[in-house]
């Protein structure tokens, strides 16, 4: 035999012999299983509506009346009915949900909201008894809040969504924010399921001011997207209800309600009432629009929407306490208006 082929089988032979005391020293039973890997469910359904991360808009409504006074449950002070003609009301708004942690066992995301109603009143200084109107066409309405929204997956099939946030809304400028004692807090939790990729539901409950006073409501989610991703729905309820229509992947039209408001403390008429008074404005209405959303490049997007504002309550109430959605206690200062129609126009950056 060549002096190679010695060596090569010199070689082979050490190598047998090494790995057979490799073997014959390790302990098997040292090793572990690799962990199993947890599955979680989304936060979002195949065929969904695009996620608004930072969105600006600017709303106008066209004339209506405003009844002011309509009953006065004010001790020892009386005034007439008085009837405004509001021009116009438009509104600038700043809406943020931007995901501060993206994980797929949790999401967590910080929403920031700004709204700033401006009125236009014909005379509203008539009735220097009570300057509400005049507090409305001067200085208009601020709401300002902050929230943080958790997603937190279960399993593959079960979910929670949980929220929780504070705001100052009142007549305030910002040369004079009103004191943080009117922080007004709110928030919501729901346990919800996902049967498959295209439908999730929920059920829960919120503590809102939807209604412009305090109040405790049930809360239906539910989010689907028909099989060609064409239909869909968008179901926040009582807060929003959407049906959705996809024509291609950058053009989208739903249809449905809204339904929003809050509490505003009105400090120009704090100013001007004695005995304690501590005035409320429960501002809430109930929006018939149809929306549509066009996309501009892959994350900007422009929504114009259009349809019928109707009132559901715009009186006064001394304090911040609970009332009931349906509740016909008598308001501190009862006011009615009229039902205008109205267009908003945004432009959002969304998630890619």
């Amino acid at each position: 035999m060549k002096p190679t082929c010695w060596l090569l089988l010199a070689a082979s032979l050490m190598c047998t012999t090494t790995l057979s005391a490799q073997d014959d020293d390790f302990d098997f039973s040292t090793l572990v299983p690799a962990e199993e890997v947890k599955a979680f469910c989304s936060n979002r359904i195949l065929g969904g509506m695009p996620q608004k991360l930072v969105s600006v808009g600017y709303d106008i409504q066209s004339s209506y009346n405003m009844n002011v006074g309509t009953k006065s449950n004010l001790p020892g002070i009386g005034f007439p009915e008085t009837e405004y003609q509001v021009n116009r009301t438009s509104e600038f708004r700043i809406d943020i949900q931007y995901p501060v942690i993206s994980k797929n066992n949790v999401t967590v995301a910080l929403q920031m909201n700004y709204l700033r109603t401006f009125y236009d009143i014909e005379n509203a200084n008539t009735n220097n008894e009570l300057p509400f109107p005049n507090t409305l066409d001067d200085n208009g309405l601020n709401s300002t809040s902050i929230s943080t929204v958790v997603f937190k997956p279960l399993n593959m099939t079960n979910f929670l969504i949980l929220q929780g946030g504070m705001a100052l809304n009142g007549d305030y400028t910002f040369a004079y924010v009103q004191p943080l004692s009117y922080t007004r807090w709110f928030g919501a939790a729901i346990f919800g399921w996902k049967p498959t990729e295209r439908r999730m539901w929920g059920l829960g409950v919120a503590r809102t001011y939807l209604g412009g006073a305090l109040n405790y409501l049930p809360v239906l989610y539910y989010q689907y997207a028909s099989t060609n991703s064409k239909w869909g729905l968008d179901v926040l309820l009582p807060s929003r209800l959407n049906v959705v229509y996809n024509f291609n992947k950058k053009t989208i039209l739903s249809l449905g309600h809204n339904f929003q408001g809050n509490t505003y403390r009105l400090n120009a008429l704090a100013d001007n009432m004695e005995g304690g008074v501590d005035p409320e404005l429960r501002r809430s209405e109930l929006r018939f629009r149809a929306i549509l959303d066009r996309a501009i490049t892959r994350t900007v997007w422009f929504s114009v929407q259009a349809g019928l504002r109707y009132n559901w309550e715009f009186s006064i109430d001394d304090g911040d306490f609970f009332r009931s959605l349906f509740s016909d206690d008598p308001y501190l200062i009862e006011n009615s208006l009229g039902n205008p129609v109205f267009a908003q126009f945004s432009i959002s950056w969304v998630s890619p």
